[in-house]
């Protein structure tokens, strides 16, 4: 085998090697877009947002679900309106970004969203899930 074979060859052999850990590494972001504190808890929120990649021919959805943190406890997901439901791209999206409002949050306490992703087939077959958690919101104690 040339010289120049040998090379396209190893060359060739590294791409196909990289090709499966990109397809498994999901394109994914969760972000904390905004975390307001405030002394009446009718005006303290958390915005959220989620964004997610894909190809014209999948579908992709979005869901938040909401974590609290009490001072010195762990996180656990707890209930708020509009959370814990899929939201879907509209067909032939490549890039989604979805954000979530969460208002009216009591204090002291940790806030963060888990971020679920999935992307289906034209069909509905789910072809790949992931999640992602948000940072920290810090809501303290009215003073």
């Amino acid at each position: 085998m040339s010289p120049v074979r040998r090379v396209a060859s190893t060359v060739l052999l590294f791409a196909v090697l990289a090709l499966p850990a990109q397809a498994a590494d999901a394109p994914v972001h969760a972000r904390l877009i905004r975390c307001h504190p405030h002394a009446e808890q009718a005006k303290r929120f958390a915005i959220f947002e989620g964004e997610m990649k894909g190809e014209r021919s999948v579908r992709m959805e979005i869901r938040f679900d909401l974590l609290r943190a009490d001072p010195g406890g762990t996180f656990q997901r707890v209930g708020a309106p509009g959370l814990g439901v899929w939201n879907r791209a509209e067909a032939g999206v490549v890039r989604y970004r979805y954000r979530k409002r969460v208002e009216n949050l009591p204090a002291p306490a940790q806030y963060r969203a888990i971020v679920l992703y999935r992307w289906r087939a034209s069909g509905g077959k789910l072809l790949r899930r992931t999640r992602k958690l948000t940072p920290v919101c810090e809501q303290p104690a009215p003073t």
